[in-house]
């Protein structure tokens, strides 16, 4: 099914963030998914596509769906609206073309996924809407993201289906990473260090000048703030033994909204849940753990509020350590920290700690005290604003010692790579008029080294015999016998070229074994290729009438997605 069987995702952290976060967005206000609203003209906002509106809720999901595969890729590529618009006209075009996803197919899946199905193992209506209900989707809106998904999949898959890869180029590719082949290397030490390398005053200064990103420092805060911990207020949550007749049992509540908490998964295909007699007392330990976070984070309300309302009209910042000693509370200060890559607190609510610090500033106490953060964790925290040091540049006379030495390692570092650079053209030139590789590298000053039999397979290795494997094999694979390496190998401090003496066929059987692997590999290059090619062609053909230009970024896209 779409990103999930349910148990999959419980299995899966990521696709369990991307699935809330995105039903959170789509379904949060309405029934706009379904197909008859889509292009009824409510998209002025967005733009028109083959005249026709752009479903704005669509498009926001979709620049979030890319920005988290982003994320998972490690990637910090900004999203582009023309990406964006290239899937909504893929989608548009599958409808044009009457593809269809029948409901039995949609029903037989969800009937047939083990995460529906009760203790007998039968689906159950009930478990399937609660489990829903759990992420604030209905059966119908589940339904409808379910088939949009799977006509985009469709789309790609007719398109990019079954791409050719030439016989001729499989079996290059194939022969460059099986063969073996004999190197000559030729190591250029680097001589030059920052300790060596003099530079005047007015060198240092011009370092300075051109490299003032190395002196920036950005905006930082400092804020006093109270820490409400749960483990304080266990004492205070209670029992959830009884309760009386008519009401809601708060420990089966607890026990079927964590559900997954509670899955015995002894058999991977028929996860089953754990009857709640047997995991009570865990439902109630964990229920009380939650409670407490609750308490905690309304007593940071309570004291927050005491500066955020009307009365609090005359207070000034030192009656923040007044009024928390009066509650019995702590005040702390952190060090000055930035907006990115700073965690002044807890890991969890630092990113929230930290936003809402940023955000804080001005003459009143309601100004300086935000909200508390922290809900639903270890630790909730009430926060003022102490110092704001705005970003600035240092000036020279602050870092001259810092920027003498950079400009030391900078001139060390266009020395090294200009005798990098010498090397490569003396070898170039000397190959050219026939000149030996080994004397070429003696009268150029390197050490020209033994030679060495490698592979492409022996690449990963912990004894290949060269140093860096992989990249001498991302070059040496664009080779054949007689040619030189041009690009150098930057290992052990310098820098290494090499010669291929010698090609020779590989090993045959290793051949076989290689070339489905890469054949595969080449036609999913290609078909994620044809895919690219075709979604900007199709966008193209339906004349994209955007509000905004394609090439800039989206405000959807802009917005900052919360960490999971």
């Amino acid at each position: 099914m779409f990103i999930i069987k349910f148990n999959n995702m419980v299995r899966n952290k990521w696709l369990w963030g991307a699935f809330a976060l995105l039903v959170a967005v789509a379904f949060g206000a309405s029934d706009i998914w379904s197909s008859a609203s889509r292009n009824s003209g409510e998209s002025e906002r967005i733009g028109l596509l083959g005249g026709k509106g752009v479903d704005p809720v669509q498009f926001d999901v979709l620049v979030r769906m890319l920005r988290l595969e982003r994320r998972a890729e490690g990637s910090d590529e900004e999203i582009r609206p023309r990406e964006v618009w290239e899937l909504v006209a893929a989608l548009r075009r599958a409808e044009e073309a009457g593809l269809r996803v029948p409901d039995a197919m949609i029903g037989a899946a969800i009937r047939s996924d083990p995460s529906f199905r009760d203790e007998s193992g039968a689906f159950s209506a009930e478990r399937y809407r609660q489990l829903l209900a759990q992420v604030d989707l209905t059966p119908q809106l589940y339904e409808a993201i379910y088939r949009d998904q799977i006509l985009l999949g469709q789309v790609r898959a007719a398109v990019a289906a079954g791409p050719w890869v030439a016989p001729s180029v499989l079996e290059d590719r194939l022969r460059g990473f099986t063969d073996s082949y004999t190197l000559c290397t030729a190591t250029l030490s680097n001589r030059f260090s920052a300790a060596s390398s003099e530079v005047t005053p007015e060198e240092v200064r011009a370092f300075y000048d051109s490299h003032l990103a190395e002196f920036s420092e950005p905006e930082k805060r400092q804020v006093a703030y109270v820490s409400f911990r749960a483990a304080d207020y266990a004492d205070k949550v209670g029992s959830f033994e009884a309760v009386a007749e008519g009401e809601e049992d708060p420990v089966l509540d607890y026990y079927n909204d964590h559900y997954e908490d509670y899955l015995d998964k002894s058999d991977e295909n028929e996860p089953k849940m754990r009857p709640l007699e047997e995991v009570r007392d865990e439902v109630v330990a964990a229920l009380s753990k939650e409670k407490a976070r609750d308490l905690a984070y309304q007593a940071a309300g309570a004291f927050a509020d005491r500066f955020l309302d009307r009365d609090a009209q005359g207070l000034v910042p030192a009656d923040f350590a007044r009024l928390a000693a009066e509650d019995g509370y702590t005040v702390r200060t952190t060090r000055l920290f930035r907006a990115t890559g700073d965690y002044p607190v807890n890991f969890k609510v630092a990113p929230d700690f930290v936003a809402l610090a940023f955000d804080l500033g001005g003459d009143s106490m309601q100004d300086l005290v935000g909200d508390p953060v922290g809900a639903g964790e270890e630790e909730a925290y009430v926060e003022m604003l102490v110092t704001n040091v705005p970003a600035h540049v240092e000036p020279f006379e602050a870092v001259s010692e810092r920027a003498e030495t950079l400009a030391r390692a900078d001139k060390a570092d266009r020395a090294f790579q200009e005798a990098v650079n010498t090397a490569r053209e003396g070898f170039v030139r000397g190959l050219e008029e026939g000149k030996d590789f080994r004397e070429l590298a003696a009268s150029l000053g390197l050490e020209a080294g033994t030679n060495v039999v490698f592979s492409a397979l022996a690449a990963g290795q912990d004894d290949a015999p060269v140093p860096e494997p992989r990249q001498v094999a991302r070059l040496m694979v664009q080779l054949g016998k007689g040619d030189f390496s041009g690009d150098c190998v930057y290992a052990g401090g310098g820098a290494m070229f090499f010669y291929v003496v010698d090609r020779q066929a590989g090993d045959a059987n290793a051949s076989g074994f290689v070339r489905m692997q890469m054949s595969r590999q080449m036609a999913e290059d290609a078909g994620a290729n044809v895919w690219r090619e075709w979604l900007k062609a199709n966008l193209e053909s339906m004349s994209p009438e955007p509000v905004e230009p394609f090439d800039g970024v989206s405000d959807e896209a802009a917005e900052e997605i919360p960490e999971d």
